[in-house]
C-alpha cells in the first residue's frame, strides 16, 4: 500500500512538471529581440535616385531676330543665328553635312532639300559667313525666308529654314537720341535731373508694340557701354530703364567723373545698337 502511494506521489510529480515545461515552451521572453525577415530582392523598393536638373536645350534650327508680322524700318540690322550646325564659308567642306552658310529668300518659296539655292535678287547668298545684313528691300509688305545650305550652297530644306512676314517702312533721315540741355564735359551737381531727347524714332511703352522697330523707349547706363544691337538690355542699378515712355529722370551720382550712355531699345528692351545711344561725361561737384 505504501509502495503504491509513493508510485502515485510520483506520477503526479511527474505530470506537473512536464506541463511547467510545456507552459514555459509556449511564453516569450519578456524583452526579447524582434527578428525581421529580409524581404525577397524583387520586392525590395528602389531608393529614389537624385536628378540633376535637366540643362534646357536650344532647339536645332534657324532664326531672325525679328518675328512674324514685325514692322522695321529700311537698313534695318538683320542678324540670323542657328542652332546645330556651325557657319562656314561657301566652299569650306562642301560635303560635310554640318557646316554651310545663310541665304536670305525675299517673297520666293524655300529651296527643297539637296537643290543648288539660285543667286538672284530673290535669292541673297551669305557665302563669307556673315551672320547679319542691312535690309535693303523696298516699301511694303515682304516674306523673308532664312534659309542655311552647305558648302556648295544646296538646301538643307525646310528643317533648316524660318519664314517671317514682315513690313518694311521707311527710315527717317535722322535718327538719334541725345541728352536736352547737358553736353560732354559738363560739370554738374547731385541730384541730377535728365531730360532724353529722341528723332526719327517714336516712345512706345515697354511691352507694346514689340515688334515695331521704329517705336521703344530710353534706359540710362550709369558707368557702363551701350548695349550692342539686338541684346536685352540688362535691368539694374547702373542699367535704367523708362519703360513708361518716360523723357526726364533724376539720378544720384556721386562726386567725381561718371560717363552717361543714353540708349534707345525696342518693347522687348532689345537694344537698337549704337545707331541709338550716345554717351557723355560729366563731373560731379
Amino acid at each position: 500500500m505504501e509502495v503504491d502511494m509513493v508510485r502515485l506521489v510520483a506520477a503526479v510529480a511527474l505530470a506537473f512538471g512536464a506541463m511547467a515545461c510545456t507552459s514555459k515552451k509556449a511564453e516569450k521572453p519578456t524583452g526579447e529581440a524582434k527578428v525581421e525577415t529580409a524581404a525577397p530582392a524583387d520586392k525590395v523598393a528602389a531608393k529614389p535616385v537624385s536628378k540633376q536638373a535637366a540643362v534646357p536645350v536650344q532647339p536645332q534650327g534657324v532664326r531672325f531676330n525679328v518675328r512674324d508680322g514685325a514692322k522695321l524700318p529700311q537698313g534695318f540690322e538683320l542678324q540670323f543665328r542657328i542652332q546645330g550646325k556651325e557657319v562656314a564659308p561657301a566652299g569650306t567642306e562642301p560635303e560635310n553635312p554640318d557646316k554651310g552658310h545663310f541665304h536670305l529668300l525675299v517673297n520666293t518659296e524655300t529651296t527643297p532639300a539637296g537643290t543648288v539655292i539660285p543667286s538672284d535678287a530673290q535669292h541673297i547668298h551669305f557665302g563669307k559667313g556673315q551672320t547679319s545684313a542691312p535690309l535693303d528691300l523696298p516699301v511694303g509688305k515682304h516674306k523673308l525666308t532664312l534659309l542655311f545650305a552647305d558648302g556648295a550652297h544646296r538646301s538643307f530644306g525646310p528643317e533648316w529654314a524660318s519664314t517671317v512676314n514682315i513690313e518694311v517702312v521707311g527710315k527717317a533721315a535722322h535718327r538719334r537720341v541725345y541728352f536736352v540741355g547737358l553736353k560732354d564735359g559738363d560739370t554738374v551737381s547731385s541730384p541730377l535731373t535728365l531730360n532724353f531727347g529722341l528723332d526719327g524714332m517714336e516712345l512706345s511703352p515697354a511691352g507694346q508694340n514689340a515688334q515695331d522697330k521704329t517705336k521703344g523707349h530710353h534706359h540710362l547706363i550709369i558707368d557702363g557701354k551701350s548695349i550692342a544691337l539686338g541684346q536685352v538690355v540688362p535691368s539694374d542699378a547702373q542699367h535704367k530703364h523708362y519703360g513708361s515712355g518716360q523723357t526726364t529722370a533724376t539720378v544720384e551720382l556721386t562726386p567725381g567723373e561718371h560717363t552717361l550712355t543714353l540708349q534707345f531699345a525696342d518693347g522687348l528692351h532689345q537694344s537698337y545698337g549704337d545707331e541709338l545711344s550716345t554717351t557723355i561725361k560729366v563731373t560731379v561737384k
